[in-house]
């Protein structure tokens, strides 16, 4: 089997974490509602909610995320989460920045933000709530052969496993020293040693050079990006496969 990594040019990866999470809370995206042990429970009555993320993996820690609107006024409502969140020992700490009324409680190895600020259009309010929990048992399917496959000497930022409607996906982000073409080889070799065949589609672009690359094994997908990054080279792997 012959499978390469094609130059591509224009587009950026601006920072690592940044396109890492992007995947994560692309416009639109919508992911099935977990168990959220507490979370769905300590909003302020009549709170409509839209769930954007349910338990997502973020290295070792799992992520609650809602946005909301309500035509309350937002005092009211942060009021009442105060009211809620004063039932714990932990003390609430208030932040008013770019436009956003936000307050913060840490409890134990849990962090909680609610934020609101007034409707863009007409009146109300919108906002976001948001929960991030320590959970070292956090499972991340795929992200065992996907470090391994990595060039030797890579440094491993981001890992983030979600559920996206009927799917299980899993993102890598890593940096390493390793020429663009150097580590787009080692990345081909290594995929193919445990099943994955390509390229399934088009390339997509980034600004500068880089590599990409679509790959399948079964029923999984696996989309990977080599990109200079601040003297660097960044690999984004982004795998994802149907629930069983």
């Amino acid at each position: 089997m012959s499978t390469s990594f094609p130059p591509i040019a224009s587009g950026t990866m601006k920072t690592l974490a940044a396109k890492a999470l992007m995947l994560l809370t692309a416009a639109g995206m919508r992911l099935v509602a977990c168990a959220q042990t507490g979370f769905a429970e300590a909003v302020p009555a009549g709170l409509t909610e839209e769930v954007l993320l349910s338990g997502t993996a973020i290295n070792g820690y799992r992520l609650d995320l809602t946005r909301f609107s309500d035509p309350r006024p937002g005092s009211v409502l942060l009021a009442e989460i105060r009211r809620i969140w004063s039932q714990r020992a932990a003390p609430i700490q208030s932040v008013d920045q770019d436009g956003w009324s936000r307050l913060v409680q840490v409890d134990g190895n849990t962090i909680e933000t609610f934020e609101v600020r007034p409707a863009t259009a007409g009146s109300g309010t919108q906002g976001k709530r948001s929960r991030l929990r320590k959970d070292d048992r956090v499972p991340l399917p795929g992200d065992d052969w996907m470090q391994r496959a990595l060039p030797a000497g890579s440094r491993v930022l981001n890992r983030i496993g979600h559920q996206d409607g009927e799917r299980h996906m899993t993102t890598l982000v890593a940096v390493t020293s390793a020429s663009s073409a150097t580590a787009a080889q080692e990345l081909t070799l290594a995929l193919a040693q445990v099943g994955f065949r390509g390229p399934q589609r088009g390339s997509p672009s980034f600004e500068g050079e880089g590599r990409a690359m679509f790959l399948a094994r079964g029923h999984e997908d696996l989309a990977v990006t080599v990109s200079e990054h601040a003297g660097q080279r960044a690999i984004v792997m982004h795998w994802g496969r149907a629930k069983r």
